[in-house]
């Protein structure tokens, strides 16, 4: 309002731009009324949607201007003439509604009165711009849309969703948006773009209606908003109405490019676009931008970034043109060929220097990825499907969870033999080893699996499938047989492929407590992926060796190794930023830790991943209790307990993250009986993550609770043989250690810790798995 009502004061012409339904006519008349003219009794509202022909304009003006006894003053004369005469002099502000469908005589009209007409100011709403010398454009958008699965009070910021509720409570009173409905209502806003005639026509069915009954029939939008206001004209009582009238004004082209448009589920650049839509016929390649820039004048596709999108609503009814048309399966299957191709050319892009580039392909395409995904899946098209979910599925492994990845894998596991070879090999491997639900094979299955995947092939086309394969191979003893496959992996030129089998070399060291060896691998790891200019692997071997120097207590280097994983994926920081938070608390430095913290749940709120949020509620726990208030901490727990619950994590796995993290608060507490309690789960958790030594850390702090400092120190010597060093960064841990060596004296805890330290490790393991019962 403010930005419009600026315009018309320093432009003598202003259009306001929009699609159908965006309320346009809404808001200038509001800015209009707030001019001094309209005090003067010097503006004039012309609607003009039941105009047409050259002269429509002048005379509607003139039916507005006319006298009140319905003679005109000016006579015969020219039309203009005739208005300029009306007019007067003086300020005033003329309103020139709807100028969409007389664009051309409304742009001439207006040109010729201006010139007139010094002290007038015009004021025009339309889909399109006059394209007239001098004209100022407001370009107005939908309605600014709440998160996906935002709370009451996040969403209840979103204008979109208070016009909702506010037209919702007019037809039925009492109603409010609340943790009953704000689901639903997100969806119903989110759904219809935000668009006002939309929201106000979504509303009035709730006097039948609720908000899920409404959600659920938003697949037939267009009956479902069939009714509106009776009072408003014809074209805008309706959203199928509001629509129409925009694709009449449409040249035939331009129709055709709209229709083909609608089969990208979400926006795409012009490449794709051409691609698409062009035919030889009827709309050449060389054609397509410059009718999509003709479209994006009339407010049918918006300009979004480097690319174009249509609005929800707009993309249904083109798609109902598209299936009259007879052209949707011809067109989806140019849609789906064209990025099978794109995930195909960008794959061996995505492990090299080029990443960022084809990052930002994937980023941007994501949704007509997955849609092209599902379309060749559908079509019963085997060979396109593994040409799309190959790309797709290294990008999910690396950079974004989805939790849909197991339900593609399987079904194009489906396929059988009609997949090639390495194909059916990987994600045969991938779906019965490296699901959410856990492995669905034992040990001579998964050797069988290996060994196929070697010999196809497979593990030298999808090379990320040795971080999917190797590890498992080793938790079920197949050692070996991963020691072979990683020698025949480096003995071959692939360098990323090389880094991977570092990476397990690292995890399997730590997994045996070889702190050494899993500090030496990595660095092997980290100079491979370097070399081939790979940012996010680089990154998390990066990350990995900050666990390192935190153990070690140079928090320095660990920071350091954080932040650059930071710098180097910024559009990966939520995991790097709670793991730079979490070594600033163990350096000290909980100013800092608070800021990173916040900024990682900012960015979890942002992405609308529940997942995220709850990783974020974990390390605020940590940050309560090492701020001294472990009963705050608690209820971070249960706030993350309630979001997980909306997560795909099984309940097992809430409850054993969640156990490990309150008995370390019941031990800040010092509250020893609750502690001891939980020791069982923290336990159980530990070893369920293969990250063991902290629940020996856990029992020496409980034990020193309960008076038992041998016994306290010898578990703090467990832990040492279980990682293979003592985590020499936790603050709390030096405390510890400090009060025990005052208890007991430094000679006998130097020698209760050594008989931990030179416990046999799978000794020290038996003596923590006997806490578990």
């Amino acid at each position: 309002m403010e930005l419009l009502a600026e315009l018309v004061e320093t432009s003598r012409l202003v259009t306001v731009l929009g699609p159908g339904g965006v309320g346009k006519t809404r808001l200038a008349v509001e800015a209009a009324s707030r001019h001094r003219a309209h005090r003067r009794g010097r503006l004039w509202l012309v609607p003009l949607a039941g105009v047409s022909g050259p002269d429509s304009v002048a005379d509607a003006v003139l039916g507005v201007l006319s006298s009140p006894d319905g003679r005109l003053s000016g006579g015969q004369g020219d039309p203009l003439d005739r208005v300029v005469e009306l007019l007067g002099g003086g300020e005033s502000v003329l309103v020139l509604d709807n100028c969409e469908h007389v664009v051309g005589a409304a742009a001439e009209f207006a040109r010729q009165l201006l010139e007139r007409q010094p002290q007038l100011a015009i004021l025009a709403t339309s889909r399109e711009s006059l394209e007239v010398m001098g004209e100022a454009l407001c370009r107005l958008g939908p309605l600014d849309l709440p998160r996906h699965r935002a709370d009451p009070a996040d969403a209840s910021r979103s204008a979109a969703v208070r016009l909702f509720v506010d037209r919702a409570a007019a037809v039925r009173p009492g109603f409010e948006l609340n943790t009953s409905t704000v689901d639903a209502v997100v969806n119903v806003v989110r759904r219809l773009d935000g668009l006002p005639l939309a929201l106000e026509l979504a509303a009035a069915r709730l006097r039948a209606m609720s908000p899920e009954q409404i959600e659920r029939r938003l697949d037939d939008r267009f009956r479902l908003l069939s009714t509106g206001n009776r009072a408003a004209q014809p074209r805008q009582r309706t959203l199928h109405a509001v629509i129409e009238w925009s694709w009449d004004l449409l040249t035939e082209q331009e129709r055709l490019l709209a229709r083909r448009m609608s089969v990208f589920p979400a926006g795409t650049g012009g490449a794709a676009a051409e691609a698409v839509c062009s035919d030889a016929a009827d709309l050449p390649a060389d054609d397509v931008g410059y009718v999509l820039d003709a479209l994006v004048e009339k407010s049918i596709v918006e300009q979004a970034g480097n690319g174009y999108r249509m609005l929800e609503s707009i993309r249904a009814h083109a798609a109902q043109k598209l299936r009259q048309a007879g052209e949707e399966e011809q067109v989806r299957g140019r849609f789906t060929r064209y990025f099978a191709g794109l995930a195909e050319e960008h794959e061996p892009l995505l492990r090299s220097a080029r990443q960022l580039e084809s990052l930002l392909i994937f980023d941007s395409e994501y949704d007509n990825l997955m849609f092209a995904l599902r379309s060749a899946i559908d079509d019963g098209d085997p060979g396109t499907a593994v040409q799309i979910l190959g790309p797709l599925y290294w990008y999910w492994n690396s950079l974004r969870y989805d939790a849909r990845t197991d339900n593609y894998v399987a079904r194009v596991v489906e396929f059988g033999d009609a997949l090639p070879e390495d194909a059916r090999a990987a994600f045969t491997a991938i779906h019965l080893l490296a699901g959410d639900s856990g492995p669905k094979a034992d040990a001579e299955r998964t050797h069988a699996l290996i060994e196929d995947c070697a010999r196809t092939g497979a593990l030298q086309r999808y090379p990320v499938l040795l971080m999917a394969t190797l590890p498992m191979g080793h938790f079920l003893g197949l050692d070996e047989l991963v020691a072979r496959q990683m020698r025949e992996v480096r003995a071959r030129p692939d360098r990323w492929a090389t880094a991977c089998t570092f990476m397990v070399e690292a995890f399997i060291h730590h997994d045996h407590g070889d702190w050494v060896g899993c500090s030496t691998a990595l660095a092997h790891a980290l100079r491979g992926f370097e070399a081939t200019g790979d940012r996010l692997w680089t990154a998390m071997v990066l990350s990995g060796q900050a666990q390192v120097h935190s153990v070690e207590g140079d928090h320095d280097e660990a920071i350091a190794a954080f932040e650059r994983s930071l710098a180097l994926t910024p559009q990966d920081a939520f995991s790097y930023r709670v793991g730079l938070a979490t070594e600033r608390m163990r350096s000290g430095d909980l100013d800092g830790a608070r800021r990173d913290i916040d900024a990682a749940e900012q960015e979890a709120r942002d992405r609308g991943q529940r997942l995220l949020e709850t990783e974020a509620l974990v390390v605020m726990t940590e940050f309560h209790r090492r701020s001294g208030h472990p009963d705050r901490a608690d209820r971070e727990l249960d706030r993350m307990a309630l979001l997980a619950r909306e997560t795909p994590l099984p309940a097992d796995a809430i409850e054993a993250r969640i156990a490990s993290a309150r008995m370390a608060n019941r031990l800040a507490a010092g509250d020893a009986a609750a502690a001891r309690e939980l020791l069982s789960s923290a336990v159980t958790a530990a070893f369920a993550h293969r990250d063991i030594a902290p629940a020996a850390q856990q029992l020496a702090m409980l034990l020193h609770l309960e008076g038992d400092p041998v016994g306290a120190a010898t578990a703090l010597g467990m832990s040492q043989t279980i990682r293979g060093a003592f985590d020499h960064g936790d603050p709390e841990l030096r405390e510890l250690v400090t009060e025990l060596a005052q208890r007991l004296g430094q000679a006998e805890y130097d020698e209760a810790y050594r008989r931990g330290a030179e416990m046999p490790r799978h000794e020290a393991l038996e003596r923590l798995t006997a806490y578990t019962t």
